[in-house]
């Protein structure tokens, strides 16, 4: 678990706190422990080794602010990696063991898809390249838009770029499929239509007609909020709308259990698909 990582951390330190000088002050503070490990988890997640930073502190001048600091967070790192070697697995660890699996996996036999991702780091990366050198096939989807917003979607852009290169460098056959925008629905509002294209463009344009289709409604709290969802989903369904073609997206969890009470006291039928701790 992280707790016992923390505590393969906090173990280190006070083993090693004769060693330490830039950090002798902190090192018994609560938090050290946890940003040392999430320090670590950062470096292992991006493939950089306490001897790279080791390397890094001793290419700094002996004045550099950082170089102590360097110096000690890499033998920090290198006695918790070798405390935990044979003794615990990680994230990062599970990456790298099944990068070195790949060419006797299943995956050697595979047509491999791969439906978006949010965050790629170089483990991630690394992973995928071992897979195009193993699968015979593999097709990865990217997100993208052309438009006024495309700003949006740099990183998105920036990924394809790198593993088209990669694919090229390996002799894959690169195939670029572009799915069409197709016909916008038409009963879809003008204004949210408008609101899609240019809330995240800059300059954006302003809508000249009348918005209708939109509300902005401000609350006091988030009772008051939940409150007037509720009021709108009964006041859509007098206009004839099915509770089954509504929906309330909501940017915090916080949320579902007072819009579920919302709701219920009101008899309108609910359902939350947000997801729920084991």
């Amino acid at each position: 678990s992280r707790q016992g990582r923390r505590m393969a951390v906090r173990k280190v330190i006070t083993e090693q706190g004769n060693n330490l000088s830039v950090f002798a002050r902190v090192q018994d503070s609560p938090g050290f422990a946890a940003s040392c490990d999430e320090l670590f988890t950062m470096c292992k997640r991006f493939e950089v080794s306490p001897e790279q930073l080791k390397a890094a502190a001793q290419a700094m001048e002996d004045t550099a602010p950082l170089k102590g600091k360097l110096t000690e967070l890499s033998l920090l790192y290198d006695e918790t990696e070798k405390y935990l070697s044979g003794r615990y697995m990680d994230t990062e660890d599970i990456f790298a063991a099944l990068k070195a699996a790949l060419p006797e996996s299943f995956i050697k036999d595979s047509y491999v898809i791969i439906d978006g991702f949010d965050l790629l780091t170089v483990q991630l990366y690394g992973l995928m390249e071992a897979m195009m050198d193993t699968a015979p096939g593999m097709a990865i989807t990217f997100r993208g838009d052309n438009g006024r917003d495309e700003r949006v979607f740099a990183p998105e852009r920036r990924a394809y770029a790198r593993l088209y290169s990669k694919a090229g460098e390996r002799g894959c056959h690169i195939e670029v499929i572009r799915l069409p925008d197709g016909e916008q629905p038409s009963h879809r509002a003008p204004a949210l239509m408008h609101l899609e294209h240019e809330a995240f463009a800059y300059p954006y344009d302003k809508y000249q007609g009348k918005p209708e289709g939109i509300r902005l409604f401000a609350g006091r709290g988030m009772g008051e909020e939940c409150a007037w969802a509720a009021e709108r989903a009964l006041e859509l369904a007098r206009q004839g709308v099915r509770y089954r073609d509504m929906a309330v997206v909501a940017t915090d969890s916080a949320y579902t259990s007072r819009l579920i009470r919302e709701f219920t006291l009101r008899g309108i039928p609910c359902f939350s698909d947000g997801a729920r701790k084991l």
